[in-house]
């Protein structure tokens, strides 16, 4: 395939692939303090990420990205687990972005929906998007560059919006040396959604071999990707914190709020409030099928290659779409969405447990990506490497700073309120259960199915 990518492509692709709206708001429910928590993220687990992928991707650029680095390291097994452990957290993050978009309809037009309104809603434009991304091919396009206007207008209008409300009306939250220091309080588990808010680069390694120059273009284009990136999240973040008192902000509901406040309560204001909670309704739909997309035709490959059962390698005849794989990522979805909605009490508190379920399987697959890098490290030294993370102290340094970090986050997801000595089983016991049960039936499979040809005994 010709090579096509440039340093500016590179950067443009991990904007508009992980730039998302869902953590505008549980950052902005971290305080004014967010301002200084996120460049302890990004120097204690951006900075050693992006280094690892640049050494990773340069080296041994393929189509088949992570999957193909695992299966190189440990060997085809391991690469099995990571296909599973990659597509199980898309079932769950699903219905956590589907419960946002039920926010913001609820808000917009009936604010005293019940939990099971907010299920019902969410478990409908799932399978919209099931629906979406079993049509044909060149939808995906319009599906990508509408995701992309809408996004853009969305988070343009909140940043102009935010600095205007901020000029002529102050700030709804105080900025000041107490509100800026990072604090240890109810708060501090909204922090791991600043670490989600900067993952998801490792994509780009399925695009790696298109590019001209990736000792040069990969390394600037995802470090100037990501740093535009952070200018953009912080903005919307901003613009949040400016608008909403934070004890006064909705998980599910925040950026409704945001619009509402920022365009006032004049007729043109609710109407402009209206087309923007709409337009991000509209986004959410877009931005989520593609991720199916993505993960389904990664499930269905695996499944193809005998990590995965037949049922995910199914395709639609017509469109040639991964409709076993989407399929049951919508079934999956709609049976957690019922199972957690019996446990919670509030739309915000189902919201928060899909999500910390999902990111703690999420968040899981990157020890993959740190295990390899360190084992390639010993058992391919001689490797010529065009990027190169400078010496075994600054390797080993990397992945311990980017792995605490990660650790600390899934501890939060599980345990959000361990800072005030306290433990919500209502909130923990379903986590840690949804992810002994996942991870239980993934050994079980992988371990009792003879997949693919290599020696899996390296470790």
């Amino acid at each position: 395939m010709t090579r096509q990518l440039g340093a500016f492509q590179i950067c443009f692709w991990v904007v508009a692939t992980i730039q998302g709206l869902t953590v505008f708001v549980p950052a902005a429910s971290l305080g004014v303090s967010v301002f200084c928590w996120w460049p302890v993220i990004a120097l204690l687990f951006l900075l050693p990420y992006l280094a690892i992928l640049c050494e990773l991707g340069t080296t041994w650029p393929s189509a088949q990205g992570i999957h193909y680095w695992v299966t190189l390291a440990f060997g085809s097994r391991w690469g099995a687990r990571f296909s599973w452990y990659y597509w199980l957290n898309l079932p769950a993050w699903y219905p956590s972005t589907f419960l946002v978009c039920s926010g913001v309809l609820a808000e917009l037009f009936y604010p005293e929906l019940p939990l099971w309104g907010h299920v019902t809603v969410a478990i409908v434009l799932s399978w919209v998007s099931v629906w979406l991304v079993n049509c044909d091919r060149d939808l995906t396009r319009v599906l990508n560059t509408v995701g992309m206007l809408t996004r853009l207008m969305i988070v343009v209008t909140l940043i102009v919006g935010g600095i205007y409300h901020a000029v002529t009306q102050g700030m709804a939250n105080p900025v000041n040396l107490e509100t800026l220091s990072p604090q240890l309080d109810n708060a501090i588990m909204y922090l791991p959604t600043l670490v989600f808010s900067v993952i998801g680069a490792e994509l780009i390694a399925n695009l790696i071999f298109r590019v001209g120059n990736p000792r040069h273009d990969l390394p600037i284009g995802l470090f100037g990707g990501m740093l535009f990136l952070l200018f953009l999240h912080a903005g919307g973040t901003f613009a949040v914190l400016s608008a909403v008192p934070r004890d006064q902000l909705g998980l599910v509901s925040g950026l409704v709020q945001t619009f509402r406040i920022i365009c006032g309560s004049s007729f043109v204001g609710q109407l402009l409030t209206c087309l923007l909670g709409l337009a991000t309704v509209v986004t959410f739909v877009c931005y989520m099928s593609l991720w199916a997309l993505g993960g389904s035709e990664a499930a269905a490959a695996g499944a193809e290659n005998g990590e995965m059962p037949g049922l995910f390698a199914r395709r639609n005849l017509h469109t040639w779409q991964p409709a076993g794989a989407v399929f049951q990522t919508g079934l999956w979805s709609t049976l957690l969405l019922i199972i957690y909605g019996f446990m919670a009490d509030t739309a915000d508190d189902l919201f928060w447990s899909i999500f910390a379920f999902s990111m703690v399987l999420y968040f899981s697959t990157y020890y993959f990506i740190f295990a390899v890098f360190l084992r390639l490290r010993r058992t391919q030294a001689d490797t010529f490497r065009p990027f190169r993370v400078p010496g075994a102290f600054a390797a080993w340094l990397s992945v311990l700073s980017a792995s605490t970090v990660l650790g600390l986050s899934i501890f939060l997801f599980i345990f959000p309120d361990i800072f005030t000595l306290e433990i919500d089983w209502w909130h923990s016991l379903p986590i840690l259960l949804g992810v002994a049960l996942a991870v239980g039936l993934l050994e079980y499979y992988v371990r009792s199915q003879p997949i693919g040809k290599q020696d899996d005994n390296r470790l």
